[in-house]
């Protein structure tokens, strides 16, 4: 085999490999992620992270749990998650400077001057925003709404019996 045709080669094969791993990634079975609700509390004009407070003292954490939602909470002054239990929601404080919560608010897409609320869907993708408070039965609606994804066509094994 001549250099050309083992380099042509060993391409193809680079390229077979890529092509396969791809088709593994569009094949991944989103189910177990959680939905995310990103509260952000960026307006100047409203105190501090009253808007986040707001939202989060409304918050039905069962049905959080039962659509399994987790909220992240960026303002200016303060970032957290809050994953739903049965007994009610873990908080975890984020240790992110000023500058981080605002660099993580652009990441989701939360405009830093202004106040958003912003639904992901399980497959990491916007699926709609609020400018103002949702209620809880606003958002079950939506979410219950959202067509199911049959395992994003992953094989199905058939039992014999």
């Amino acid at each position: 085999m001549t250099r050309i045709g083992l380099i042509i080669a060993m391409f193809g094969l680079l390229g077979f490999s890529a092509s396969a791993t791809n088709e593994l990634v569009l094949q991944r079975d989103y189910s177990a992620q959680p939905r995310q609700l990103i509260v952000c509390s960026f307006d100047p004009s409203v105190l501090a992270h009253g808007f986040s407070d707001k939202q989060l003292d409304e918050v039905d954490w069962a049905g959080y749990l039962k659509r399994n939602i987790t909220i992240t909470e960026l303002s200016r002054f303060r970032s957290a998650t809050h994953v739903p239990t049965a007994m009610g929601p873990i908080t975890t404080m984020l240790p992110l400077s000023g500058v981080d919560r605002e660099r993580s608010a652009r990441e989701y897409g939360c405009p830093t001057n202004e106040n958003s609320i912003i639904l992901f869907g399980k497959d990491g993708t916007e699926k709609t925003r609020w400018s103002a408070h949702v209620s809880n039965d606003d958002l079950f609606d939506f979410v219950d709404a959202l067509p199911v994804k049959a395992s994003l066509n992953l094989p199905q094994t058939t039992s014999r019996g």
